[in-house]
């Protein structure tokens, strides 16, 4: 008894993982997974061996042994990328760790530098791994998981793709191989916590700078409406006033949300913690003009506000009520002078009842979602919006 009380005081409870009902938002896709039959998966990986661009084929192991766990990759003709050394995890959680490290590796490579739209395939002998990101579920790991589809996502983000396979391990692939040696030689180098620990003190200052530069950023877009500012030039006026007053409440509440870009979409979601990420659910920031203007989704529903807004679609100040300083090639205001500017009501309309339609948007009083709503419960809860 004693010897358990010793134990549980030792614990860490901030290091222990919180099992979250979802690991992602359950409408979004998880990775492209290929597991194939063995023979078929071990033709693939050999031919990989031989392309001609390095970067676009990367194999990924790990390894735990005694004395702690590591990590390995290499490019697809055998050649070394990296190993390293992590704490001790048993084998899954070392794969996993792999795959997320290459993944991390090809993130950097496409937002700091740029390349065609490319292809990446990463290889892994671990179809476990490759299953959970294919179908990310309720389990432990979920915060390397969630981390790993947040890069995967930020690739796309940039036009490329990225694919996963399955390898067969110990089957002569060079990439492979040596992906398999750089995990055992890793584990039988020392682990350095006092490094570790270190480098977060070195690091605490830039990160409280960066932390208060985004702050301050945030604090001011709350201060000043710098969204709505940004798409109605004009304010303020007395149109703004009379924009509302034809409205019903809901209607209202609605026209209110779009032009603060303070409603139930996930870019502002994510801001105030109430989504793990900012994206819809093709991959893209859910921002008010892409859920008005862009959004595949809605493609069907957007039909009537097109044909309102003519040859003015896609002026999200237009859709809204707002003023802009657009000119014509003459140099006049393509909404005329901001004194003597009007809404197009029928416009306005039309972009909230698009809105409606999508049931994206709820008015706070009409009650709680419904079943079908995009956002877990977890997300409804938080959001504060419901």
């Amino acid at each position: 008894m004693h010897t358990m009380k010793e134990w549980f005081q030792s614990l860490i409870l901030n290091r222990l993982e919180k099992i979250e009902p979802f690991c992602i938002p359950p409408w979004l896709p998880g990775a492209e997974v290929d597991i194939e039959p063995r023979d078929e998966a071990l033709e693939k990986a050999l031919k990989a061996s031989e392309a001609s661009d390095i970067f676009t084929s990367i194999f990924t192991d790990g390894s735990t042994k005694k004395n702690g766990s590591g990590i390995g990759t290499a490019f697809g003709d055998g050649q070394p990328l990296f190993c390293k050394v992590i704490e001790r995890v048993h084998h899954h959680r070392a794969e996993l760790a792999a795959v997320r490290r290459v993944v991390k590796f090809v993130e950097r490579i496409v937002t700091r530098t740029f390349h065609q739209a490319r292809t990446y395939n990463i290889y892994s002998d671990s179809q476990s791994v490759l299953r959970i990101l294919e179908n990310p579920r309720q389990q432990d790991g979920q915060g390397t998981v969630r981390r790993t589809m947040e890069a995967i996502w930020a690739i796309k983000r940039e036009g490329h793709r990225i694919r996963f396979h399955w390898v067969p391990g110990h089957s002569g692939v060079p990439g492979n191989e040596t992906a398999h040696k750089l995990a055992e030689k890793a584990t039988t180098r020392p682990i350095l916590p006092s490094s570790a620990r270190i480098l977060c003190r070195a690091d605490f200052p830039r990160d409280q700078r960066e932390s208060e530069k985004l702050w301050r950023g945030s604090l001011y877009i709350v201060i000043t409406g710098q969204f709505t500012k940004e798409i109605d030039k004009a304010i303020p006026q007395k149109y703004t006033k009379a924009l509302y007053s034809y409205l019903s409440r809901e209607d209202a509440a609605i026209l209110t949300q779009l032009r603060t870009s303070k409603c139930r979409l996930n870019y502002y979601l994510a801001k105030i913690n109430a989504s793990p990420i900012d994206l819809c659910e093709y991959g893209e920031p859910e921002t008010v003009r892409h859920f008005l203007i862009k959004c595949p989704r809605w493609d069907t529903e957007r039909q009537a506000l097109k044909q309102a807004a003519d040859k003015r679609w896609a002026d999200l100040s237009y859709f809204l009520g707002g003023w802009n300083n657009t000119k014509h090639p003459n140099g006049t205001y393509i909404n005329g002078p901001r004194e003597k500017w009007k809404p197009d009501r029928k416009v306005v309309e039309a972009a909230i009842s698009f809105a409606k339609n999508t049931e994206t948007l709820r008015f706070r009083n009409i009650g709680r979602l419904s079943q079908d709503s995009p956002f877990p419960p977890r997300v409804q809860q938080a959001s504060g919006l419901t």
